[in-house]
């Protein structure tokens, strides 16, 4: 039988960044954020934390971003395994 129920449309992730991403950005621990966040790699996690440091560079303290970016290049795998 027909149904006249929709889904809801989800909010664009980069709308709003997790207590995690932001620990990750300022440096500063936030409540509620998940601590196990850092440990995850991958394609989709780098290009958002790309558009992250572009979109929300005003949050960046000074002398992190040299940090960030060798997050994202261990994240990517751009990195050599001992």
């Amino acid at each position: 039988m027909p149904t006249t129920r929709r889904r809801k449309t989800r909010p664009q992730r980069l709308a709003s960044v997790s207590p995690a991403e932001l620990e990750w950005l300022t440096g500063k621990p936030q409540p509620g954020a998940n601590r196990f966040w850092i440990h995850t790699r991958g394609d989709a996690k780098v290009a958002r934390c790309r558009a992250l440091v572009l979109e929300h560079a005003d949050l960046i303290p000074p002398g992190r971003l040299p940090l960030l970016q060798r997050d994202l290049a261990f994240w990517g795998g751009h990195h050599a395994d001992n």
